[in-house]
């Protein structure tokens, strides 16, 4: 399965980048090389913000189990859909 972040193309290198170290975070189960943490730097993302980056991608995918156990409700419009 390829992930939305491999078939999405961003405009703006820098949120490029974020995809592709999120989907290699992923990929890697957080064994990030040091060539993906300088490709994310080298764009402009410093320490904090790929930590935030690795914090995130740990933290959606739980959050996704959570609701799913316990049925949650979503309310939140989809993007595309109109207002009543």
């Amino acid at each position: 399965m390829r992930s939305r972040a491999n078939r999405s193309t961003a405009p703006d290198p820098k949120r490029a980048a974020a995809a592709k170290f999120a989907q290699h975070v992923i990929e890697t189960r957080d064994q990030v090389s040091d060539a993906d943490i300088a490709a994310a730097r080298d764009v402009g993302y410093t320490a904090a913000k790929t930590r935030a980056t690795v914090t995130i991608t740990g933290v959606v995918p739980l959050t996704n189990y959570l609701n799913n156990v316990n049925d949650t409700i979503v309310d939140i419009r989809d993007a595309g859909a109109q207002a009543p």
